[in-house]
């Protein structure tokens, strides 16, 4: 899965990432739900996992990074492994932690602890995604953006998080990518700067790489008072086909955060 390779998620673990998006298939199938926290602002990455693994599954899994895991200090009740600047938790039973260290310590003291929520900017358009989604998170700031080129246009900066969910019914699939600004009017810019540049109305204004006609006929950009939203709808084969190219305009036209 091309999102997990974007910048907000670059920091995750190797063997976390190959378990989700299927090219190391062990343990994969053991995996029920998985919810990412990725941020631009530098805070780091984590993935919470659904999974029956046991204690010695997630420590190998941390491990992938070529070095040893050690125990570090208990927080509010729980191990914490640590290996090459990761770290990883059992929260609960067949619930798990893993990303850089100072997430997982964070999602350690919201989930038993009296901590805040990892972020108030984060955890609100995490709660916009749907629940029943298997896969859904969300960044401060602009997800995939080109860390190369500067926005296509001024209505692109007054993001101030993204959430992305995927899910599935039927043999179709669905890709909602929300961008939340903080007034309706930046938003009513964004929805329509997106539907520009991702070539809806015409591919005279698109932003290249140019999506193909089949996928722009399935795409649509809807905006709901301060969130506008970009949905792929189409099977799920296509969707994972052709998902990548819809990332890849998105990372050219949001530009760097």
């Amino acid at each position: 899965m091309g999102i997990l390779e974007t910048p907000s998620f670059r920091e995750l673990p190797a063997g976390f990432t190959d378990l989700v998006t299927g090219s190391s298939p062990e343990n994969a199938s053991t995996i029920g739900k998985v919810a990412v926290l990725g941020s631009n602002a530098g805070s780091g990455s984590a993935g919470v996992v659904w999974a029956e693994w046991s204690d010695d599954e997630l420590v190998a899994l941390l491990e992938q990074s070529g070095q040893d895991a050690t125990e570090a200090e208990t927080a509010d009740g729980r191990t914490i492994y640590e290996a090459g600047g990761r770290s990883a938790v059992v929260l609960g039973e067949h619930v798990f932690a893993i990303g850089t260290d100072d997430l997982v310590r964070s999602v350690v003291d919201v989930w038993h602890g009296d901590g805040d929520p990892v972020s108030d900017a984060v955890l609100g358009p995490f709660e916009r995604t749907a629940r029943d989604a298997p896969v859904r998170f969300a960044t401060t700031g602009r997800a995939f953006h080109d860390s190369s080129t500067p926005p296509q246009r001024a209505a692109y900066d007054p993001v101030t998080n993204t959430s992305v969910s995927i899910t599935s019914e039927d043999g179709d699939a669905t890709v909602d990518i929300a961008y939340q600004v903080d007034s309706t009017d930046a938003a009513e810019s964004l929805a329509d700067a997106l539907r520009t540049d991702l070539g809806l109305e015409t591919t005279a204004d698109a932003i290249d790489p140019v999506l193909p006609r089949g996928i722009r006929n399935d795409l649509t950009v809807d905006r709901t008072s301060t969130v506008v939203t970009v949905r792929y709808r189409d099977t799920a084969e296509t969707v994972a086909e052709y998902g990548d190219d819809i990332l890849t305009t998105l990372e050219a036209i949001t530009g760097k955060q």
